[in-house]
């Protein structure tokens, strides 16, 4: 999971979630990350890429950027990604 709010304050946090534990932990990526945001979208593409677009951050600013977060795969356990599903509606 990427970024979100907590009262008036956006974050670009990037977080985990263990599907056998029940626990969040949060990812310390390097490079350059994406400006604090919320009410974004952010989807995996394959295994080892996030996509974020969009959002806004604490002051209702709004982006129109992309961005594509690589090397994912390191920080997940690929075994619990076959239980994300993608629905496609025609």
């Amino acid at each position: 999971m990427f970024g979100g709010s907590g009262g008036s304050n956006s974050f670009n946090d990037l977080y985990k979630f263990d599907l056998r534990l029940q626990k969040w932990s949060k990812l310390e990526p390097l490079g350059d990350l994406p400006a604090p945001r919320e009410g974004h979208i952010s989807k995996l593409i394959g295994k080892d890429k996030m996509l974020v677009h969009g959002g806004v951050d604490s002051s209702e600013t709004s982006f129109g950027d992309t961005y594509i977060l690589t090397g994912i795969s390191q920080f997940i356990d690929n075994s619990q990604i076959s239980s994300i599903y993608t629905a496609y509606i025609p």
